[in-house]
């Protein structure tokens, strides 16, 4: 009888099986033998990521930006410095990995147009007044399908070193076991959206319940403050700002940080930035504040 492990590794080889179809024979494995995180990784790949899940490395995505005008179809975009540019030319996609192949089906050119996020689009349309895209060559979206056939392929290779390749699609109470005993280290996570995950951290607070990072906010209170002159503000609106700063700092310092407190802070802050949107600082700091909240 064939074994569905080894069957795994000849389909994640084989070009002409479709990822998805390979995906859904690797989630059977995974489901069997119990291994939470794997399948956990699969589901996501087969039905997309949703907006607070954790967006794997490889499905970053680089482009270049670029404007709709009506009489010259797609126009380059003039960024204020290389800074600004790398910023908004990178993003990451979270639809399922279909999508991704369907894209690829499309008769298109060499390269396609994706949408912006829309912090970053309505700052583009603000500025130059027409609706902006992120053009990105065909070979990004290939190199995620890849990298997929490659984490399943490993997967399966792993599992084949442990002894654990089945009798069919059946697999023992002992491989079982065994199989829950792996470290599996294919899944490389690199953006934590929403996360609590802290590390080499002796003071670390983990009780915070709420929806917003923790670290993130903590990171840009420390950023804004080496950056305040930056910004060029007021003296009026240098106070408003100091003001939240300090607001921020005693929520998230708080045993119970209040979710709609610190939403209020980051937002007076954004609108405080976006009263000098033209400067390169405040940009950066609108949209830090806009993946947070």
């Amino acid at each position: 009888m064939t074994s569905i492990v080894l069957e795994l590794q000849q389909d994640a080889m084989n070009k002409n099986i479709e990822i998805s179809d390979l995906l859904r024979k690797a989630l059977v494995v995974a489901t069997k033998l119990n291994i939470t995180d794997f399948a956990t990784w699969i589901n996501q790949e087969l039905n997309g990521y949703k907006e607070d899940d954790d967006i794997p490395e490889y499905r970053k995505i680089q482009g270049i930006i670029k404007a709709r005008n009506p009489y010259h179809g797609l126009v380059p975009v003039t960024m204020p410095d290389a800074e600004t540019e790398e910023k908004f030319s990178n993003t990451s996609t979270n639809q399922p990995i279909s999508g991704i192949v369907d894209l690829l089906k499309q008769p298109q050119s060499g390269l396609l147009q994706f949408q912006l996020p829309n912090d970053i689009k309505r700052y583009l349309i603000d500025q130059i007044g027409l609706e902006p895209y992120l053009i990105i060559d065909r070979s990004t979206l290939a190199r995620i399908l890849d990298t997929v056939r490659t984490k399943v392929l490993e997967y399966a290779l792993k599992l084949e070193q442990e002894g654990i390749i089945g009798t069919g699609i059946s697999f023992s109470t002992e491989k079982k076991q065994k199989a829950s005993q792996i470290t599996y280290n294919t899944i490389n996570i690199s953006n934590m959206h929403n996360s609590q995950l802290q590390q080499s951290s002796a003071t670390a607070n983990q009780t915070y319940n709420g929806n917003l990072n923790i670290n993130d906010i903590k990171s840009l209170i420390k950023e804004i403050k080496a950056k305040t002159p930056d910004l060029n503000l007021s003296d009026q609106d240098l106070t408003k700002l100091n003001s939240k700063i300090k607001e921020l700092e005693k929520q998230i310092t708080s045993t119970k940080p209040e979710d709609n407190i610190i939403k209020q802070c980051l937002t007076s802050m954004r609108t405080i930035c976006e009263g000098v949107a033209s400067n390169v600082a405040a940009v950066h700091f609108i949209n830090l504040i806009a993946r947070i909240i």
